[in-house]
């Protein structure tokens, strides 16, 4: 289940593949709801890919553990891994 658009990379599976259009909505409407940042799809891809992965130096870890949780809500719903095993009891609430 690889895509054959362009090469596999974090950036590629988290930003522009297009099997995860609907997941990867989400995950950029939640990011963008608790950073308020107004339109999201200026921040560089380098930058963005790191808020996703490691949250953002600037929030308060209670917007970090959102950020993360909504990561493994994307990472769940891709279906790209077949197993999570660190992820499957999560409480993502």
């Amino acid at each position: 289940m690889f895509c054959d658009s362009e090469n596999e990379t974090t950036q590629h599976y988290l930003l522009r593949c297009p099997r995860f259009h609907q997941p990867r909505a989400m995950l950029l409407n939640t990011i963008s709801d608790v950073l308020t940042v107004p339109d999201i799809i200026f921040v560089p891809d380098e930058q963005l890919c790191h808020i996703i992965l490691f949250g953002s130096e600037t929030q308060s870890d209670d917007i970090n553990k959102l950020i993360l949780n909504a990561t493994i809500r994307y990472i769940r719903a891709t279906k790209r891994f077949v197993n999570l095993e660190a992820y499957e009891t999560a409480n993502l609430n």
